[in-house]
């Protein structure tokens, strides 16, 4: 029986050598439709394969591509998306990293912390208990007290946030332009103010003097 001679796929011939691949095309234009720019660097996935290329027309192919494993970097990509999509999904359903927040008196002593998991900021004392939660949708947030019970809420429209009590009466608003917010009472008058510099918001009375400080982490 007479074995097969491996020709060019394209026009026939049989002048053709094995070269050597340092960058997959087709894994770089993959990448780049499922993840933007940074996603060609898959096609580094495709290096180090080795293709042919005809001497006579420059036609290139896999050889032996139906005995492989494995076709390109295709299961790696695949792999690479599951991933990124149980990622996403566990921060779904956990709501992300969790941040917080501590609060200190004028004299640096711990008086409270403020825990946030997704879209729920929970508010402790200095020991430990909880005194409070905060409940955030678009720009609707409601304030709880340590029972559950709903004790207020606020709305946020552009750079001024309206304050309200159980009933829904209006409390108070909070004004911020650039790192300052000014705190108002139902009547408009300043009751205070908060200076944002870098992860602490300093607050401030209505004369000036501080109260306390709030550090981010």
């Amino acid at each position: 029986m007479e074995e097969t001679q491996v020709r060019c796929p394209q026009c026939g011939s049989t002048q053709f050598s094995p070269v050597r691949k340092n960058y997959d095309m087709g894994c770089g234009c993959l990448g780049l439709v499922l993840f933007g720019w940074i996603g060609l660097l898959l096609g580094l996935l495709g290096g180090g394969d080795v293709e042919m290329v005809c001497a006579n027309c420059g036609a290139r192919w896999e050889p032996g591509k139906h005995d492989r494993s494995s076709s390109g970097c295709l299961p790696s990509v695949l792999l690479v998306v599951v991933i990124v999509f149980l990622i996403l999904g566990a921060f779904a359903l956990t709501g992300g990293e969790p941040s917080g927040s501590t609060f200190l008196d004028s004299r640096g002593a711990t008086r409270g912390r403020a825990t946030t998991t997704g879209n729920v900021t929970r508010y402790s004392n200095a020991q430990g208990a909880t005194v409070g939660t905060a409940t955030t949708s678009g720009d609707y947030t409601t304030y709880r007290n340590d029972r559950g019970a709903a004790v207020g809420s606020s709305t946020t429209t552009g750079n001024r946030t309206t304050y309200r009590d159980a009933s829904g009466r209006i409390t108070g608003s909070a004004t911020t332009n650039g790192n300052i917010t000014t705190y108002r009472d139902a009547s408009g008058r300043v009751t205070g103010s908060s200076t944002k510099v870098g992860n602490r918001v300093i607050y401030r009375d209505a004369s000036g003097r501080t109260k306390g400080t709030q550090i981010k982490r």
